[in-house]
């Protein structure tokens, strides 16, 4: 026998909307839907081995959804998440084979949270990430580490910025600057790749013209790439373990969050350019399709390499370091987070690589942060 359930508080004002949802014993091969309350809707259903769970947004909302193993302690599955008045689909990755019970709420509220400034020009398009610190790198021995992933070293960010939630895509591209570099042109949505690194920072001059001549940027703020420190943080989003989502050392549930060289491809060529490889035709896919990770941030890891600020070096400088920007100067540029051609081993969190900067590839793309100029 197969056992949904769900509970709610009785101040749903107070306390935020809720719903809890588990299971007991083991999951059918087909979905089943539990029940359901708005507002806000959750609604969950079991297959492929994980949990599924969609639930009606607001425009004006911000959505957490958080997981229990005993309805005591909860951790976030995804937060900061802004509504756009229609449904939000979203899975645990984490397998439910095994587990005796798994608890999901959803939680609404409106504003920024509570260290985010005012000047969002938009919540939809830009995540706020808060200040902290965290270990950047992989420890010794690491599943799948290379030797540029350390020392561990302790990174501490002393000032908040807002990150595009997206990676930059063609539409945007085009609307800015007037020209489309891109190899995949199969949707506008997809992200703009082939572009060098001083085409990347220069589409971040010409948006910080354009909004700031617009009125839309807080006093001092600029678009800039994101520090390397800075994308790591991002991509982690408060987690320790080998993915940002749990330990995943065979990248076997990569598939939720990343388009990479396990998902990416498909048995029907395209009409537009593909890359075709014993039978498979494989290319980018327009972005934020897939999973966002913990603080609401699509794509960090697949579909394109993302150009971060820095200059590369081949290690980290060890201790503990406040705001680091890497080296003055050197020949590459550090990109981050693996693609549409890549395996999981690349798209790990902890993954470096590094290009020339007037290097084109149909696998490089980025997305601004938006900080002031007091920052690196």
């Amino acid at each position: 026998m197969h056992v949904l359930f769900g509970f709610f508080p009785r101040s749903r004002r107070a306390l935020g909307a809720l719903m809890a949802i588990g299971w007991m014993t083991s999951i059918p091969t087909h979905w089943m839907a539990a029940w359901a309350q708005s507002p806000p809707t959750l609604q969950g259903v079991a297959g492929e081995g994980c949990f599924w769970m969609t639930f009606a947004t607001e425009t004006a909302g911000t959505y957490t959804v958080e997981r229990s193993t005993d309805l005591v302690a909860w951790e976030p599955l995804v937060a900061n998440l802004p509504g756009d008045g229609g449904l939000c689909r979203l899975v645990d990755p984490e397998p439910v084979a095994g587990h005796a019970a798994h608890f999901y709420r959803v939680k609404l509220s409106a504003g920024p949270g509570p260290t985010e400034p005012a000047g969002n020009p938009n919540p939809r398009q830009w995540g706020w990430i808060s200040p902290g610190s965290f270990m950047i790198g992989s420890a010794n021995g690491a599943v799948g580490a290379d030797p540029d992933e350390g020392p561990p070293t302790l990174m501490v960010l002393s000032q908040g910025f807002w990150i595009s939630r997206c990676e930059v895509t063609q539409r945007d591209y085009f609307a800015l600057t007037g020209r489309n570099p891109s190899w995949f042109t199969n949707a506008v949505e997809q992200p703009v790749e082939n572009v060098t690194w001083e085409e990347a920072t220069n589409y971040c001059a010409l948006l910080t013209a354009r909004e700031t001549s617009a009125g839309r940027l807080p006093a001092g703020y600029f678009f800039r790439l994101p520090t390397e420190t800075e994308w790591e943080y991002a991509c982690r989003a408060g987690t320790v373990t080998t993915q940002p989502y749990g330990e995943d050392p065979t990248g076997s549930q990569l598939g939720w969050f990343a388009w990479n060289l396990d998902n990416s491809g498909t048995t029907n060529a395209l009409e537009s350019f593909t890359f075709e490889l014993n039978g498979q035709y494989y290319t980018t896919h327009p972005v934020g399709q897939l999973q966002p990770n913990r603080w609401g941030l699509y794509d960090l890891q697949g579909n394109v390499w993302e150009w971060c600020q820095d200059w590369y070096q081949s290690s980290y400088p060890n201790g503990s370091v406040t705001n680091y920007a890497g080296p003055a100067s050197g020949t590459t540029r550090v990109i981050r987070g693996g693609s549409w051609n890549a395996g999981s081993v690349s798209c790990r969190p902890a993954n470096r690589s590094a290009a020339f900067p007037a290097a084109r590839s149909s696998g490089v793309g980025f997305r601004p942060v938006l900080a002031p100029r007091s920052q690196p």
